[in-house]
């Protein structure tokens, strides 16, 4: 089966400046978009109508939902702030708290027992939800991974934060770069996707060494593959368990270098990764050290990765935040794109996923059915005359028996 991607509806008049991540809620009735403007939208995704909006003082860098919550929402503000919204029928009501020195910029959420990884520039800290104050407290602070002799100079960043399915373990997946900015003339900067055992009594990091100078990244939906961004201008997909290369995509487009999103979808067949020009596209994900399964791609093509669809953002906009949801109950795959037009009013762009028919090809079916169809009626034609045939002369010669009996009576 072919997919094909449609705008299924642009979210527009929720924010006046760019726009910095989009979620969709657990069920995926809404999608939630955060701003520059430190705007924070919930929008129907049936109606595409803009239910609730919220106006805070500082830019919103990320926002997750509560797991098994489609009312509870969890933002990080530019100015260390962390905020808990929660929706009621008529309004918003917010709660909000200090949590880091710096920009809050990654957030991830464990569904089993609603643990929370915050990153905010150098610090990286876990947090656990208390049901009783219907508030996060915080639970432990992980370390930085230990420098080398040529970076021991250089801050290290958290740049993103994932956490395991309940499934394979207790962990939470954290991504370190350093601070500079990277390019191709620079030398290898230390970059370390890690795991951290997140237990209430104690805490275990441990570290691979990928690749250099990496920002975005995204777990697999089994937690065994992370797909990483890295300002080299290429996606890489690595092996959580041994730190194998397991495929790489080259970046089009160097102009201008910004920490790209990227994301598994489709069961972690394929990747949608934001863009800077405009044209976001979804890569077949390319295994070639376990061979596992490729989506869209025929056994006899060559082993590469492929653009199996290019989503096209109006006036070649930037597009830096993504999301995706499969409703299991009606077999529908939803994506969502957010612009970033840094001062001007952004949309959010929302995708429908369906199955491709080629019109030739359904052309050609049809007027095979329809040849098929003229024979099929020549030859019961043919098969009706020639039994009419049949049955006259079988008639006649029955005729032709009862006048010789007549006359030998006579």
């Amino acid at each position: 089966m072919t997919l094909r991607y449609t705008e299924y509806g642009r979210l527009t008049n929720g924010h006046e400046k760019g726009i910095t991540k989009v979620a969709f809620s657990p069920e995926g009735n809404y999608v939630a978009t955060a701003g520059l403007d430190g705007r924070i939208c919930v929008w129907d995704v049936s109606s595409r109508d803009l239910l609730y909006s919220f106006d805070g003082s500082s830019p919103v860098l990320s926002l997750a939902w509560l797991p098994r919550n489609e009312d509870i929402i969890l933002c990080s503000l530019q100015d260390g702030n962390m905020a808990i919204l929660r929706i009621a029928p008529n309004c918003i009501s917010v709660t909000g708290f200090w949590a880091h020195s710096y920009p809050v910029e990654c957030l991830a959420i464990r569904n089993g027992d609603t643990c929370l990884a915050s990153g905010a520039h150098c610090e990286l800290l876990v947090w656990v939800w208390d049901e009783q104050s219907e508030k996060f407290c915080l639970e432990h602070e992980i370390s930085q991974p230990s420098k080398r002799t040529w970076n021991e100079a250089q801050e290290i960043l958290v740049t993103s934060i994932h956490c395991a399915p309940e499934s394979t373990s207790r962990h939470v997946h954290v991504s370190w770069t350093t601070a500079r900015r990277c390019n191709q003339l620079d030398s290898p900067s230390y970059y370390s996707p890690a795991w951290a055992d997140v237990g209430l009594s104690h805490v275990e990091v441990r570290f691979h060494c990928l690749t250099p100078c990496s920002a975005g990244a995204s777990l697999s939906q089994d937690g065994m593959c992370i797909a990483v961004y890295n300002t080299s201008y290429s996606f890489n997909v690595f092996s959580m368990r041994t730190g194998a290369p397991l495929g790489a995509i080259e970046r089009e487009g160097r102009s201008e270098v910004y920490p790209l999103p990227v994301l598994f979808i489709h069961g972690s067949l394929a990747l949608l990764i934001g863009s800077t020009t405009g044209d976001i596209n979804v890569w077949d994900v390319l295994d070639t050290i376990t061979e596992g399964p490729q989506l869209n791609v025929p056994e006899t093509e060559e082993a590469r990765a492929q653009v199996l669809h290019t989503l096209s953002i109006p006036r070649r906009a930037k597009a830096l935040a993504i999301d995706a949801f499969y409703n299991n109950q009606h077999d529908e795959f939803f994506i969502a794109t957010g612009i970033m037009n840094e001062s001007a009013p952004s949309a959010c762009i929302l995708w429908k996923a369906s199955e491709y028919t080629n019109v030739a090809q359904t052309r050609t079916r049809t007027l095979r059915s329809w040849h098929f169809s003229r024979q099929l009626v020549g030859i019961v034609s043919l098969a009706a005359l020639a039994s009419a045939i049949v049955l006259a002369m079988l008639w006649a010669s029955i005729e032709e028996g009862e006048g010789a009996s007549a006359v030998e009576l006579d």
